[in-house]
């Protein structure tokens, strides 16, 4: 056997288990610790984690039972597992969905006792219950909560698999929800601009402030607003 001396890339250590078990500590940790001042930025912080987690959870296990609904009527062998692996990969922005579309595929192809109708009912419903999932409810609920475009959803979910594998692809809603709300915060108190104005226009998706290099302040959103 050959073995590569190519060096080891971040992603290959964050996917690793002891890593993913260092993240979940810490985000124990974040969790249990004391409750933050209302009006404080890490208030923001874990109000914002706490919604992101609360909905994709309902979203992930309404899925998930959809899916092993569907399944279990069509009598598709392995329902349960593959309602259990779309549990996990809903949690994966836009590639665990499609991941999750193509797991009945393998039994299609190796299990001749799969009628035509039982694999058109398990590959036509669930794929459209994902295609309507990730392309309007979830946009449209995570787009309210946390005033991000899907596209930049869709940006920060490459790169932060970049930096922490299918750890960051997991957190990437939280962890650019949060930057957001710190860059926010930034240019409320007028620190950093207009480079924070930018980068606050950036991670909300708003093209025409990049464009023309003015992000208007809150106060003037409100005024325009009433």
């Amino acid at each position: 056997a050959q073995f590569s001396d190519a060096p080891l890339h971040p992603s290959h250590l964050a996917a690793s288990p002891l890593a993913g078990a260092l993240i979940i500590i810490f985000l124990a940790f974040m969790l249990l610790e004391a409750p933050a001042p209302t009006s404080s930025l890490r208030k923001k912080i874990d109000d914002a984690v706490s919604r992101y987690l609360v909905l994709k959870s309902l979203i992930s296990v309404s899925v998930a039972f959809a899916v092993y609904l569907t399944l279990a009527i069509a009598s598709f062998p392995l329902a349960l597992l593959i309602a259990l692996l779309t549990l996990v990969l809903n949690f994966i922005p836009n590639v665990g969905p499609a991941v999750a579309f193509l797991l009945p595929i393998p039994i299609i192809l190796l299990d001749p006792d799969v009628k035509p109708k039982q694999a058109w009912v398990a590959m036509v419903v669930p794929g459209l219950l994902h295609l309507t999932v990730g392309n309007v409810l979830e946009p449209l609920l995570f787009g309210r909560q946390f005033s991000m475009k899907p596209l930049v959803i869709l940006l920060s979910l490459g790169i932060w698999w970049i930096v922490w594998g299918p750890v960051g692809a997991v957190l990437a809603v939280p962890l650019t929800s949060s930057l957001r709300i710190v860059t926010q915060h930034f240019v409320e108190s007028g620190v950093g601009r207009p480079y924070m104005d930018f980068l606050a226009a950036l991670l909300e998706g708003r093209t025409m402030s990049l464009r023309t290099g003015a992000t208007p302040r809150p106060e003037a959103r409100a005024e325009k607003k009433t």
